[in-house]
């Protein structure tokens, strides 16, 4: 989630040599433990996702937004889309992508969980995950909103990310992210997922078969793996729970 005065795994790359040292458009996606790693070439950190990975996954980046028909083999890039979507909201057959974020609401659930993050400001709207845009010109844009962060799936269980955090002054307006867990809200408790990396989390997706996705920031897995710059090349990162959710 983004920090909010601004509006899960490490993977087992071992870098011995400087000739072989792969950059992130090299890195393959990767199977480890109960999370399936999607890896988005130039991505830089990964948003919103929406879709399913057994047909169209659209996620956006802080760089653009990308859509995978091929299980995440290769990504493409949403035409007309270029900058940083903070979350979508699916709507029957259309999803809005939202430029706006920054709103403190409260969610109302169940359960109800306070001062969340919502995006908002629909202005741009898909029919096809990604493949094309088109304009919302409707007064309604304004009233398209999305909690980050928040997750609910078709049998109606909560999902959301917990951020551990540490205040840089007394009065808590701005803090550091030290990194980020799961959580399911399920037969009246919250229950932590295991996501065994430490990363700062963005957001949240379940999709139509229970599957959980996860978007992270991608900077201390820049520094873990040793990946070189410019920025814009490092990757966006998607993780989807390989367990049968409730």
């Amino acid at each position: 989630m983004r920090k909010l005065l601004l509006f899960f795994l490490c993977l087992p790359f071992l870098i011995s040599c400087e000739e072989d040292e792969p950059n992130a458009t090299e890195l393959a996606s990767e199977e480890l433990d109960d999370w399936i790693t999607l890896i988005i070439p130039n991505g830089r950190e990964a948003e919103a996702i929406v879709g399913s990975i057994d047909d169209t996954l659209l996620v956006t980046t802080m760089m653009s937004a990308y859509f995978t028909t091929d299980g995440g083999e290769t990504w493409e890039e949403s035409p007309g889309l270029g900058g940083t979507v903070f979350d979508v909201l699916e709507r029957k057959d259309t999803v809005f992508a939202l430029w706006a974020s920054g709103d403190l609401l409260d969610y109302v659930g169940p359960p109800f969980i306070a001062d969340v993050v919502y995006a908002g400001i629909g202005s741009e709207y898909t029919t096809d995950y990604g493949k094309t845009w088109q304009y919302n010109n409707s007064r309604s844009q304004h009233d398209i909103v999305s909690p980050i962060g928040i997750a609910v799936s078709p049998t109606g269980v909560t999902y959301r990310i917990k951020d551990d955090i540490t205040p840089l002054n007394a009065d808590t307006t701005s803090y550091r992210i030290n990194y980020s867990t799961v959580e399911m809200y399920h037969q009246g408790y919250w229950q932590t997922l295991d996501f065994p990396f430490e990363y700062e989390l963005n957001n949240l997706h379940v999709d139509d078969d229970n599957r959980l996705y996860v978007s992270a920031s991608s900077w201390k897995y820049v520094q873990d793996n040793q990946i070189q710059g410019p920025d814009e090349n490092y990757p966006g990162l998607v993780y989807i729970y390989k367990q049968s959710l409730p």
